[in-house]
């Protein structure tokens, strides 16, 4: 299990098409809406709430559990496949915009190169 902690308005990253944000932390749950980016526009996103040790299921390989709060700060453990990657959003951000772009060619580029 991987442990991270967020604040409101805060999101982890789960693979390339999940964000979970940080909606607000009462005294006993956390509220957080979860963006299945591959669906937006077609029920892509919800809003849900957990309890402090409650196991919340994304799919069969992914669940997450908030763990406690300490101030400000949520602390949540993600269980997911080590194929799976898991970031901060931040932390993601910095790695997309490191990737180098992809070079996309038409028909008629390959055409003239022969």
């Amino acid at each position: 299990m991987l442990i991270l902690t967020r604040r409101v308005g805060e999101a982890l990253v789960i693979g390339d098409d999940l964000r979970i944000v940080v909606d607000s932390i009462g005294l006993g749950d956390v509220r957080f809406t979860v963006i299945d980016i591959s669906k937006i526009g077609n029920g892509g996103e919800w809003a849900a709430y957990s309890d402090f040790g409650e196991c919340y299921i994304l799919n069969k390989e992914l669940k997450i559990n908030f763990l406690s709060v300490k101030g400000s700060q949520v602390k949540i453990g993600i269980d997911a496949p080590k194929s799976i990657s898991v970031h901060r959003e931040e932390i993601y951000k910095k790695i997309q915009a490191e990737k180098p772009e992809r070079i996309t060619l038409s028909k008629r580029g390959l055409e003239m190169m022969g």
